[in-house]
């Protein structure tokens, strides 16, 4: 009975151990979130570091807030002079400030994003369709009983007359199906052709030009022998049409 009286166990100590020690290696223990916290805000900082120096001048080490400003400080004093003067000249016969803006934020001129072409599939090579998407009827009657159209907003009016404008002054070639809308912008860009706008229906191309001085001096440039088979496979390799 004395050795019962004076017994103790001998695993009340280590379990004890054991579960101190999971406690203090828990993620509740205070030392333990505040390095957690230390590295969070390394990892900030380091994120914020990076994003300043995509924003940094490669030239004069100066910083902009974003890309777009950077490009247009790049574009207009620290771009070899070269490359300034050919900016200044794809952009001088461009009225609209949309594409001229997006050549300086480093993005390429896409034409058709802003200036919409008129031409629809099912049209003669020689007439002007206007149709938009915001000139087609929504199917969504107003009136059972009445089929009639509504009539155009004053947006819609002004956005057809602006088209009929940029195809006031036009002319019309045949192209070699291979020939990609990017291939026919690049190929008049390096022709130097100041077109307004263009669309491609089919074989054909629609050029539109701002007046007819213009217009006479293209026609002259895209003579007959452009935007043929032979001419695709002739340059094909100068101008790498094959990789767009």
């Amino acid at each position: 009975l004395s050795e019962d009286e004076n017994y103790q166990p001998t695993y009340s100590k280590s379990f004890n151990y054991k579960r101190n020690n999971t406690r203090k290696s828990g993620s509740c223990d205070p030392l333990f979130r505040e390095k957690r916290k230390v590295r969070f805000a390394d990892f900030t900082c380091g994120k914020e570091h990076d994003e300043a120096q995509q924003h940094r001048c490669y030239v004069c080490q100066e910083q902009f807030l974003s890309r777009n400003d950077l490009q247009q400080h790049l574009c207009q004093k620290c771009y070899p002079l070269e490359m300034r003067e050919q900016i200044e000249k794809l952009t001088q016969h461009i009225e609209d400030i949309k594409p001229q803006q997006q050549l300086y934020n480093g993005k390429p001129l896409d034409y058709d994003d802003t200036l919409i072409g008129v031409h629809a599939q099912n049209e003669p090579s020689n007439e002007i369709g206007i149709i938009s998407d915001d000139d087609i009827e929504q199917n969504r009657p107003v009136n059972q009983h009445s089929h009639q159209r509504q009539p155009l907003t004053r947006n819609q009016r002004k956005n057809r007359k602006k088209r009929e404008k940029r195809y006031q002054f036009e002319i019309i070639r045949s192209v070699y199906y291979k020939f990609t809308t990017r291939n026919i912008k690049k190929i008049l860009i390096f022709m130097n052709i100041p077109y307004v706008n263009f669309n491609v229906v089919g074989k054909m191309l629609f050029l539109g030009v701002k007046n007819e001085h213009i217009r006479k001096q293209a026609d002259e440039i895209l003579h007959s022998g452009i935007f043929t088979e032979e001419h695709y496979y002739r340059i094909r390799k100068h101008l790498h049409l094959d990789q767009e």
